[in-house]
């Protein structure tokens, strides 16, 4: 669980249907017949080719949310992976600050998910805030 499920050479949406579309976030969708399996969907230019499916097919960490699918389209590879409810952005620090505990927390997981992906030979370089997500549980990922 958590390795790479199926690898594709087309359109994700033969397999996903659009629930919300790309604008800041990435893409929500859902299975095709599965309403409520949600997952997130992103776009990459297939600059890495052969060395980023190697990448991708590998990872497994509690830190990084799960690939499900990664399909070749056009000059893009597109995932579909685990759909984690928040993101650091959505987030009104001044509404709802942070204890310092809850900072440190959040630094460590991704600190560790980040130390991961690196040791796996995926560039951090472009991570974002709304890069780090947390899921309805608490989880603290990069997705």
């Amino acid at each position: 669980q958590g390795k790479l499920q199926r690898l594709w050479l087309r359109s994700p949406w033969e397999d996903y249907t659009l629930v919300r579309p790309a604008s800041t976030e990435p893409s929500l969708a859902s299975r095709q017949g599965m309403y409520f399996h949600r997952a997130t969907v992103r776009e990459f230019p297939n600059s890495g080719g052969v060395q980023l499916l190697q990448a991708l097919s590998g990872i497994d960490h509690p830190n990084i949310a799960k690939v499900y699918d990664v399909y070749c389209y056009g000059n893009k590879i597109v995932t579909a992976s685990e759909y984690l409810e928040l993101s650091l952005t959505n987030i009104d620090f001044q509404s709802f600050p942070f204890e310092e505990w809850e900072v440190a927390t959040v630094i460590v997981e991704v600190l560790r998910g980040s130390a991961y992906l690196l040791f796996k030979g995926v560039s951090c370089k472009e991570l974002r805030m709304s890069d780090i997500r947390i899921s309805t549980d608490g989880s603290i990922k990069i997705g």
